[in-house]
């Protein structure tokens, strides 16, 4: 009888032996690793610092780099019928009278971080002057805000740029517009050349 028990003890050790070894198997194998690599399309969160767009051409460094779309002077259009536009060279233009207000539209991608509207410009007029602003506009075209502007230098300086006030404004093309708008007075002397927008790309990454 005693044999008996003993051997009854020891077959119901080693099925509980069996038992948790089994399990222990299991768990590792449905256990989510802490290194498991992320895949498909995540997007990373990330703290960005950055460097101004300055007039001697240094862009944002560290984190993330500055991305930019140029327009030149002659892509941008009368917003009005009377606004004569003429070509002061291949790229820059000036207007004839009344002078007037210039546009062009502004594609982005969704959730790109705008940060900067630089102009362009040829002016020798000694006290005109030109503006350019970056305009949103909601999904009717019913309202707008300005979002930058920035002015040409005073005094003649020929050719130059200027650059606006820091923004930061995230792309939302599901609900705005983007537009560029110019405003000139009517002299030979105050060329536009065009503008440019630094913004940072939105941060995506794929891993096969």
């Amino acid at each position: 009888m005693n044999a008996r028990n003993r051997f009854s003890q020891l077959k119901w050790c080693l099925l509980l032996a069996l038992f948790l070894l089994v399990a222990g198997f299991a768990g590792s194998a449905t256990a989510e690793p802490s290194s498991q690599p992320v895949t498909g399309k995540e997007k990373i969160s990330t703290t960005v610092t950055y460097a101004p767009d300055a007039a001697d051409g240094s862009t944002a460094v560290l984190a993330q780099s500055f991305k930019y779309v140029h327009i030149t002077g002659n892509t941008f259009v009368p917003r009005a019928g009377d606004v004569t536009k003429n070509w002061a060279n291949p790229g820059c233009i000036y207007l004839g009278s009344p002078g007037g207000t210039l546009a062009a539209r502004l594609d982005l991608p969704k959730d790109a971080t705008i940060k900067y509207l630089r102009i362009y410009y040829d002016v020798t007029h000694p006290t005109e002057r030109m503006t350019a602003w970056l305009v949103r506009y909601n999904t009717a075209a019913t309202t707008y805000s300005d979002l930058a502007s920035v002015l040409s230098s005073t005094g003649g300086s020929g050719v130059g740029t200027s650059l606006s006030a820091e923004i930061t404004e995230t792309v939302n093309t599901l609900s705005y517009s983007y537009e560029l708008n110019v405003y000139m007075p009517a002299y030979s002397t105050v060329a536009f050349c065009g503008v440019r927008i630094a913004y940072y790309d939105p941060r995506y990454l794929t891993i096969e």
